[in-house]
């Protein structure tokens, strides 16, 4: 929701349904198989392989994928649909594809990728997941056409708003 300045022709709360229901699919998998899929999150804190390649090997399919068959049973729209399926691609060969295309799925992975930087939404024990979206900061600036200054702005945002309306941050977790 706080990056939806950064791009013309995104919705603020088309932009906030992306991001809420773009990992429906681990909630779906967490609840259909509490065990084994409490094994994937424990393994996905090394950040040695990824959720999607963790849960490839235990399931023969992914959170994106059920993700993607939920968002299209609820009838979500299109665009919903392909931010959910789409969000653990790689990043485009170009970068500012987002401000010219108005990708969703892009604005998804770039607010998962802050998110994950800065320590939100998983324990300290994720510190290799959290190395990688450090490590992708810079591309997620090229993406936004923005500063790194502004980009952090941002970012400091995101952990205020989180900080205020759970009472907790990462150390917590």
């Amino acid at each position: 929701k706080n990056l939806v300045g950064f791009v013309n022709g995104i919705h603020e709360g088309e932009a906030f349904l992306c991001g809420l229901v773009h990992d429906i699919g681990k909630l779906v998998m967490l609840d259909r198989n509490n065990k084994l899929y409490r094994d994937v999150l424990l393994r996905a804190g090394s950040g040695e392989k990824s959720f999607v390649e963790l849960e490839d090997e235990t399931f023969g399919l992914n959170h994106v994928e059920v993700g993607q068959w939920v968002a299209e049973r609820w009838n979500f729209p299109e665009e919903v649909v392909q931010a959910v399926a789409r969000h653990h691609r790689p990043w485009p060969q170009r970068h500012g594809n987002l401000q010219r295309f108005n990708e969703r799925w892009l604005l998804v992975k770039i607010a998962d990728t802050l998110v994950h930087a800065s320590g939100i939404g998983h324990p300290g024990s994720y510190s290799g997941l959290r190395m990688r979206a450090q490590g992708e900061i810079e591309r997620c600036k090229l993406e936004l056409g923005t500063s790194i200054e502004r980009l952090n702005e941002v970012i400091k945002k995101n952990e205020s708003e989180f900080e205020k309306n759970f009472g907790m941050y990462e150390d917590d977790l």
